[in-house]
C-alpha cells in the first residue's frame, strides 16, 4: 500500500511539473530576498536551493560578514 501511495505522489510531482515550478518560483523568491538583504541591516545572508531557503537574521551585519 505505501509503495502505491509513494508511486502516486511521484506521478503527481512529475505530471504537474512541480519540480520545475518550485525551481522557477524559488529562483524568483531568492532574487527578491537577496534584494531585501541588501537593504535590511538585520539580514545577514540568504542561502538555499529552490524553495528551501534560509534567511540568517543577525544583530550586526558587519560582524556577521567576518
Amino acid at each position: 500500500m505505501s509503495c502505491a501511495m509513494g508511486a502516486a505522489v511521484l506521478e503527481v510531482i512529475h505530471n504537474e511539473r512541480l519540480l520545475i515550478s518550485a525551481s522557477v518560483v524559488g529562483r524568483d523568491l531568492r532574487k527578491r530576498l537577496d534584494e531585501l538583504a541588501e537593504r535590511h541591516p538585520k539580514i545577514g545572508q540568504v542561502r538555499g536551493v529552490g524553495l528551501s531557503l534560509v534567511i540568517d537574521m543577525v544583530t550586526d551585519k558587519v560582524k556577521f560578514a567576518h
